[in-house]
């Protein structure tokens, strides 16, 4: 274990007393809560109980929901149900690929987290991602049984729901990289600058190839 991982037990630890996440699907649901509305007392919980804990069904659920809101809309196309399918293992690969380059962007900001409590970081702020969609699921399927007033108050609901779960990811970083706010932000930034950059480069080696 290097030293990166012993701090970033230590301050976990530290955070999380002598709490834990549940086991089984009453863990995961106590997680879910807490990464929605309490960040990160969530991220510390997680990565002092097992910061791998949850990750696929965590991916699994968020993807339902996701799913649940298309679905309610319109009908999905085959295409779509198969992009559907492959949406958890996309996301998952992202998300290493995003926790790869946070960690190294996070290294030269003298960031104290490993790799392992970045995935967690990333993959426990879907959640909230989550839950901004849950508004616009309620007021479609309960549009005609629900006054005109409540459908606006989802919307006002759905719009907070977005900018909160904007927030969490920096709370959830900030936590386990021991950094400021604005220092969180600039770890997110720079990490997300340089995958995008990649990405792209990615994209036109693969254009030249094909053309």
């Amino acid at each position: 274990m290097d030293a990166d991982d012993q701090t970033e037990k230590a301050t976990s630890l530290q955070h999380a007393k002598t709490q834990a996440i549940a086991a089984g699907i009453p863990g995961l649901i106590q997680a879910w809560g807490l990464a929605i509305w309490r960040p990160r007392k969530a991220i510390a919980l997680i990565i002092a109980t097992d910061p791998n804990r949850f990750l696929v069904a965590n991916i699994l659920m968020a993807s339902a929901i996701n799913w649940i809101a298309k679905r309610q809309s319109t009908p999905l196309s085959q295409d779509e149900i198969a992009l559907a399918l492959l949406g958890p293992i996309a996301t998952f690969v992202f998300v290493l690929a995003a926790a790869k380059f946070m960690h190294w962007v996070g290294r030269w900001l003298d960031g104290k987290a490993g790799f392992d409590a970045l995935k967690a970081a990333l993959i426990w702020s879907i959640p909230a991602a989550s839950m901004a969609l849950l508004p616009d699921i309620l007021s479609s399927f309960f549009s005609r049984a629900l006054p005109s007033v409540v459908i606006h108050l989802l919307g006002l609901l759905a719009l907070l729901f977005t900018a909160w779960s904007l927030i969490v990811p920096v709370l959830m970083v900030s936590e386990v990289q021991r950094f400021s706010i604005l220092k969180a932000i600039a770890n997110l930034l720079l990490a997300g600058l340089l995958l995008l950059l990649v990405m792209l480069a990615i994209v036109r080696v693969v254009i030249s190839f094909t053309s």
